[in-house]
């Protein structure tokens, strides 16, 4: 035989189908009423028109006949569902009255039914390769991850997305065909070869955040055999990733990473240097002497670059953190930078982006820089 509390539980769980089939019948009853509205307007609107010939009108009035009797129908259907769930509600209260009677015979507090335990997403397994360098980096939120499957550019995700592209005349941004990658397709950076020392190249991917105060970007590029960096004589830096709040310039938070001609290399190889709007100074300051100058994008190889970043927590305040690995390889480690200046208009964190952009450098030979996968993610 039940418990009074096991017949308590058992009547509330009824009411609360029966609660549920009468927000059902409600639900209904709107749509049939909204049903009867439109019919009768048909059947007015048909009633309104003129000129007709007789045989015209006889047949417009037997529509008009028609529609009005499948109202009175509906009509009739409406009038069943609100009879139907003033009883089933009578029922309810009856039901929930009698549970609070059973209750009364037993001492023990009443039993609710049994809640579900929500659904969690499976974690992420990092795996290898890119993924595996930005979760050994300390990332633990994946919120965006492209390798331009079907050779398109990846749907928005968790508020991270794709924007627009900053080109020169001789360059190019698109998703190209490359059977080396995963997926058969990389986002390929072409600037257009010129043998002049001053020309200089522009191919840009802007990206779009949700207001991040700490991130971790990933990219893995496939650097093409012809690769050489210039030395022209004057600038030689070109972009790689800039990161920035409202907007480029004037900014509240202004930080990426270049490459510069190493001295000394022929052909001319790639340094890493970070940057980034200090505080004091209002500009780009960064590692120009701290280092560490490694060499990047040797030519023919495939790259892992991992920038994580921390906004400072205030205008001025010494606690911002950039950190980058390559290759898995942990190669510039601060913790005490004053990445957030006074802007009017700013906000304290990461809302856009670019990737690769200028090139001050150049390329004596058209050189496709081959982005094969996009990653960001959050701690």
């Amino acid at each position: 035989m039940a418990t009074p509390t096991e017949l308590s539980l058992e009547l509330r769980t009824v009411g609360a189908n029966i609660a549920g089939e009468v927000t059902v019948d409600g639900t209904i009853v709107a749509a049939v009423g909204a049903s009867v509205t439109a019919v009768r307007s048909s059947a007015a609107r048909l009633t309104a028109i003129g000129g007709l010939k007789p045989s015209q009108a006889k047949k417009v009035k037997a529509e008009v006949t028609a529609l009005l009797g499948e109202c009175t129908k509906l009509d009739t259907q409406r009038t069943n569902l609100i009879t139907s769930a003033g009883v089933l509600s009578a029922q309810r209260d009856t039901i929930v009255r009698v549970a609070g009677e059973v209750d009364a015979l037993d001492d023990t507090p009443p039993v609710e039914p049994p809640v579900e335990p929500p659904i969690e997403p499976p974690p992420v397994t990092p795996g290898t390769g890119l993924l595996a360098d930005v979760f050994a980096a300390g990332a633990r939120t994946l919120l965006f991850d492209d390798v331009f499957t079907d050779g398109m550019r990846a749907a928005a995700q968790n508020g991270v997305s794709w924007a627009g592209v900053n080109l020169g005349s001789e360059e190019a941004v698109a998703v190209v065909a490359d059977p080396t990658n995963v997926s058969g397709y990389v986002l390929g950076f072409t600037y257009g070869g010129n043998p002049s020392l001053p020309d200089d190249g522009w191919a840009e991917q802007r990206v779009k955040f949700p207001n991040l105060t700490e991130c971790y970007i990933g990219m893995e590029v496939g650097v093409p055999d012809n690769y050489v960096h210039r030395e022209p004589g004057g600038a030689d830096n070109n972009k790689l990733l800039r990161l920035f709040d409202m907007q480029y310039n004037p900014s509240m938070v202004h930080l990426g990473m270049s490459t510069l001609h190493k001295p000394g290399t022929t052909p001319g190889r790639s340094q890493m240097i970070v940057e980034f709007a200090n505080s004091q100074q209002g500009g780009f300051t960064g590692n120009y002497a701290t280092g560490p100058w490694n060499l990047v994008f040797t030519p023919g190889a495939v790259e892992r670059v991992v920038f994580r970043h921390k906004v400072a927590s205030g205008i001025g305040v010494a606690d911002g953190i950039i950190q980058v690995w390559w290759n898995g390889a942990l190669v510039y480690d601060l913790s005490d930078l004053a990445t957030t200046k006074a802007c009017e208009g700013g906000v304290n964190a990461i809302v856009n982006g670019y990737l690769f952009g200028w090139s001050n450098s150049g390329f004596t030979e058209t050189t496709t820089m081959r982005l094969r996968q996009f990653i960001v993610a959050a701690p």
